[in-house]
């Protein structure tokens, strides 16, 4: 496009420079100017006479610039060496030159004006296409500009979300520490800081082996972390001050983009109450299952369906069954009656809860039914629906056989003393006759 710019520019005064060059090449012509043009204009000190040269001994007037006389006096010999027939001729030659030129200046003046056409409509062209170029440039700049806003939200999204995740870290009351790959504190929130006995910013780029003693204390593994990922581990903590208390740690890794790990987060709980709960917890349980496993009453637990929950292991005492054969199994099982259990939960239904309940259990292997008394109660939820019954069982077998034989013996003695009734009767009237 700017070579076409440039030869148009020069098109344009190609009719000129031929002019020049002509007038200068032909010293008759300037013969002519200086007939044509008053002296003042050439400046020249007298003027040239207005008739034609018309032989080689003619010398044309001197001016006031030598280097001009020279110059003509030059090209005039030269115009003597042309053949007379040119000179004879001249004007119409001339005439014919002139009208050459014109008419070679017509069609450049044509020539260019097509040339300034074609130039406008591809200018206009390459307009069009710049304009479509911003065009397209400005709407990418426009989508770029809203990608570009859009992450810009984004990310101040991001920082706000993680404004409240690190307020939230450094409220709660979990201790939470994050380490680079060698172990070296990147962060770590106030509560682990205040559980160890440090402030915050004291662990900042310490390693977190500082939590440990000495014979727990070891180099950080990845491999040996990988297997912690997610899972729940317990161990013993130091603080400052030297004394060391149990803990609970959870462990992750913390990825980039490429997989690569680049952060170990870490929790800690100080479970030091907790350990001492469970501890006496544990003593209870043991206290509990000392108990349970030697109670010689049976201690039972059903569900609303009469599925035996648990169950005492002195069950064998007075059953053909385990503890173990009846975990799960309907407790209607044991019963010798089949209606004495419908009966029971009636009862238990009316009131919410029996004492000293008379049922019958099924003997062990041939042996007949097996007397016990039953004190429960009828376990309701929180919307005050039946969730469950507890109660005890009581061989009263014994104490049936004292009843019986207590019985037994009233009636043996009320028999006696109607003898004895009858024989006072007897004698008092024996006596009177």
């Amino acid at each position: 496009m700017e070579l076409i710019m440039k030869k148009m520019r020069l098109c344009k005064f190609l009719p000129a420079v031929i002019l020049f060059i002509l007038l200068f090449i032909n010293p008759g012509i300037h013969v002519y100017l200086h007939a044509l043009f008053p002296s003042d204009i050439l400046k020249t000190d007298s003027p040239i006479p207005r008739q034609l040269i018309q032989d080689e001994t003619s010398v044309i007037p001197p001016t006031t610039n030598p280097t001009f006389d020279i110059i003509v006096n030059f090209f005039t010999k030269i115009y003597y060496q042309i053949p007379p027939f040119y000179r004879e001729h001249r004007a119409s030659i001339w005439i014919i030159f002139l009208s050459l030129l014109f008419l070679i200046m017509v069609i450049s003046s044509i020539h260019n004006f097509y040339k300034r056409k074609i130039l406008e409509k591809d200018l206009k062209k390459e307009y069009q296409k710049i304009e479509h170029r911003v065009k397209e440039r400005t709407l990418k700049l426009k989508l770029t500009q809203e990608h570009l806003q859009d992450e810009i939200d984004r990310l101040k999204e991001t920082e706000r979300n993680l404004k409240q995740i690190k307020k939230a870290i450094e409220t709660m009351k979990l201790g939470v520490t994050l380490s680079d790959t060698t172990g070296k504190i990147i962060y770590t929130n106030p509560a682990n800081a205040q559980m160890h006995g440090y402030d915050s910013e004291e662990l900042i780029g310490k390693y977190t082996s500082i939590f440990t003693s000495n014979v727990l204390r070891e180099e950080i593994d990845l491999s040996k972390v990988k297997e912690w990922q997610g899972k729940i581990r317990k161990s013993s903590n130091i603080r400052k001050d030297g004394q060391i208390f149990p803990v609970q740690l959870i462990s992750d890794l913390v990825r980039n983009e490429k997989g690569e790990i680049i952060a170990i987060v870490t929790t800690c709980e100080d479970i030091t109450r907790r350990s001492l709960d469970e501890e006496a917890l544990r003593t209870s349980e043991e206290n509990y299952r000392r108990i349970f496993d030697n109670i010689q009453d049976i201690y039972y637990e059903v569900n609303i369906d009469g599925i035996i929950q648990e169950i005492s292991p002195s069950v064998i005492t007075i059953s053909s069954y385990t503890r173990e054969e009846l975990l799960g199994k309907p407790i209607s099982d044991i019963y010798a009656n089949a209606k004495q259990r419908d009966n029971f939960l009636k009862a238990l239904k009316k009131e919410e809860k029996v004492h000293d309940y008379e049922i019958l259990i099924k003997g062990k292997g041939d042996a007949p039914p097996i007397p016990c008394s039953v004190t429960a109660k009828l376990i309701l939820d929180e919307s005050g629906l039946p969730l469950k019954i507890i109660g005890s069982m009581r061989n009263v077998l014994a104490r049936k056989k004292a009843e019986e034989k207590q019985a037994q013996t009233l009636k043996d003695l009320q028999l006696a003393n109607k003898e004895l009734r009858d024989f006072a009767y007897v004698t008092s009237h024996d006596l009177k006759s």
